[in-house]
């Protein structure tokens, strides 16, 4: 598979920023305080990463290293060399000169970079302030892919055979993920900006692989837990605390629902836990589903309105209440998710030894937890990775919605390898309870 012709991924010597991290690119990577094995700063196949000294993505990050060497048959995981502290005096005059740029390039930063910039020309920083990760470069993010494809006139065909076959090594890596010997991870941000394109790394001419596969290369939002281990509060805080405290608290400045209302990356499991949660109080009519008072909420349908808005879920959610409105194992699961919410959602204001408490002392509740947790991964991710897809053949959003919400009868065109995506995502999604 030929990847659509396209410039290589830009950006100078600051790369960017996210909410976690200062990204910065060679030539001129930011330099660690003492050297790295594996990591030289002209090497353009590296980027640095600089985070609070709180961050907690190096460890995943090593996991997730382990995981792709055992899976050898993929290369759309990221490369992780590993860690330093960054240097934050003492530079040559060529680093020094490099450096000088970086505070320019970050002049308009407003998440993560600002406080390092600023911590910079105060003069305040020291290196305990800060760590950084040295990770693989990926070509571009998902979504930059999905443009390129739809700026290049590409018939609706075409654009389907491409997103349709790049997809097996996307979801295999996912599985591999999830049921690897050793560890399981769960992503539970995977956006399509976190979805990202790796060039194939070998250089035989008489491989065979792909040019390119589609993978993960953001684990800021991610959970991990060691299969041989018992469970205990160790275990907690990278397998149960980040989740909780993602959909299970309550947040002052949020409405109800409104929040899980306008993020696509997020589970169906996920925006049930959070709207149950904030609406578990409330009278409702008898009988009716927790997903049917969702979807009927004010800020469902004000999504919807939204025209930014391009969301699988939301929009295959008329369908699916459809097909599970008389299930009796729909309706248990649903049970299972408002019992979650009732065990572990009051619990917030007492502090995680009493989360752990609950789930270690009740290893049913902790099972149908971690069966919540593992769905955040499929079938949100591939939902992402359709809608980008659909959107790069260039239908427009009225056209999606029907294409998601009626794929077998719509009098729309839509190519046999869209159909087939459309119904492996609605298969993951509907598996628990069919």
């Amino acid at each position: 598979m030929k990847m659509p012709p396209d410039k290589e991924q830009q950006g100078g010597k600051f790369l960017g920023e996210g909410a976690d991290g200062c990204i910065f690119e060679a030539p001129g990577n930011w330099p660690c305080e003492k050297p790295l094995k594996g990591y030289n700063l002209s090497d353009k196949s590296l980027v640095s990463k600089i985070v609070p000294t709180s961050d907690i993505e190096g460890d995943i990050l090593e996991i997730v290293e382990s995981i792709a060497k055992r899976h050898p048959e993929h290369y759309n995981l990221i490369h992780y060399v590993g860690k330093c502290k960054p240097k934050v005096s003492g530079f040559t005059k060529t680093i020094k000169n490099s450096y000088k740029k970086h505070l320019n390039q970050m002049a308009k930063t407003e998440k993560a970079c600002k406080t390092f910039k600023n911590d910079l020309k105060d003069g305040t920083i020291q290196s305990n302030d800060y760590k950084m990760y040295v990770i693989g470069k990926y070509e571009k993010t998902y979504k930059q892919f999905c443009q390129d494809l739809e700026f290049q006139f590409y018939s609706k065909d075409h654009i389907a055979d491409i997103i349709y076959k790049a997809q097996f090594a996307f979801v295999d890596t996912l599985k591999n993920l999830i049921s690897d010997p050793v560890y399981t991870v769960i992503n539970f941000d995977l956006h399509s900006k976190n979805i990202v394109v790796f060039n194939k790394p070998f250089k035989s001419l008489t491989d065979k692989k792909d040019k390119f596969e589609i993978g993960v290369a953001d684990f800021g939002r991610a959970i991990w837990c060691k299969k041989s281990e018992p469970y205990t509060f160790k275990t907690y805080l990278h397998w149960d605390k980040p989740f909780i405290e993602a959909f299970l608290i309550r947040d002052p400045k949020e409405t109800a629902g409104e929040t899980f209302s306008i993020y696509n990356q997020f589970s169906l499991e996920a925006r049930l836990l959070n709207y149950i949660l904030t609406n578990i109080n409330r009278k409702h009519k008898k009988d009716t589903l927790w997903i049917e008072r969702m979807y009927d909420s004010i800020y469902i349908k004000k999504a919807l309105k939204d025209p930014t808005i391009y969301d699988t879920l939301l929009f295959y959610l008329p369908t699916l209440i459809k097909s599970i409105k008389n299930s009796k194992t729909y309706k248990k699961y649903e049970n299972g998710i408002e019992m979650c919410v009732e065990a572990l959602g009051d619990t917030a204001k007492k502090g995680p030894d009493t989360q752990y408490s609950i789930l270690k002392s009740n290893s049913n509740l902790r099972k149908f937890w971690d069966l919540l947790k593992s769905r955040s991964h499929l079938p949100s991710a591939l939902g992402v990775y359709l809608m980008r897809g659909l959107r790069a053949a260039n239908y427009n959003r009225k056209q999606i919605i029907e294409i998601i919400e009626n794929p077998q009868q719509t009098k729309i065109y839509v190519p046999e390898k869209f159909r087939l995506l459309i119904f492996k995502y609605i298969n993951y999604l509907m598996m628990p309870f069919t």
